[in-house]
């Protein structure tokens, strides 16, 4: 009887479309990179390239990242502009609102030797009480993020794209288990 419900929940979870990050980090490749970014220096429906949704734990809030990869709003023509936006999840009757978690982007720095490497890191500090964190009412919320995330000179400078490719992780602080279930609801 466990193994056929492990086996169901196996199932459940290879059918399930979104990305889960069990460790409140999730990496996000981007290929393909010169072609990406000339469309959205010259394509309105190809400015903005979006990842994967992802959940930030097996019962987390549902995210999914923006990238704008030649700026947008200050940024634009500039910049790479980056965004995170809470989409409409399967847990979110659940989970603690408005969303409180740190997000920190990282831009990995690809340099063969791993102590040698030079990741660009942000994190976000914004208004917590604003509409970009309540429980999103339609299929996503606002983006929040930075719109001057790396200047596009910078990008050069080190490993950050290399091979055509590009890979952002995006961080999430992991929220307590305490968090979801107070001691009166269990």
């Amino acid at each position: 009887m466990h193994l056929d419900l492990a086996h169901q929940r196996i199932r459940e979870l290879e059918a399930r479309p979104d990305h889960v990050c069990t460790n409140g980090r999730f990496l996000w490749k981007i290929s393909n990179y010169q072609q990406l970014f000339l469309q959205s220096a010259t394509k309105k429906e190809k400015e903005k390239l979006c990842s994967p949704p992802f959940y930030t734990g097996q019962y987390g809030y549902k995210l999914r990242a923006e990238a704008f990869l030649n700026g947008l709003g200050q940024g634009k023509g500039t910049h790479m502009s980056l965004y995170v936006v809470i989409m409409k999840g399967d847990y979110d009757a659940i989970l603690p609102w408005p969303f409180q978690q740190r997000v920190d982007f990282i831009l990995i720095d690809q340099h063969d030797y791993i102590n040698e490497r030079q990741n660009k890191l942000w994190r976000l500090s914004c208004e917590r009480n604003s509409d970009y964190f309540k429980r999103p009412s339609k299929t996503k919320s606002l983006g929040f993020g930075c719109p001057k995330f790396v200047s596009l000179e910078f990008l050069k400078t080190r490993n950050y794209i290399r091979d055509n490719t590009m890979f952002i992780r995006i961080d999430v602080e992991p929220l307590e288990s305490t968090d979801m279930l107070s001691a009166k609801q269990l």
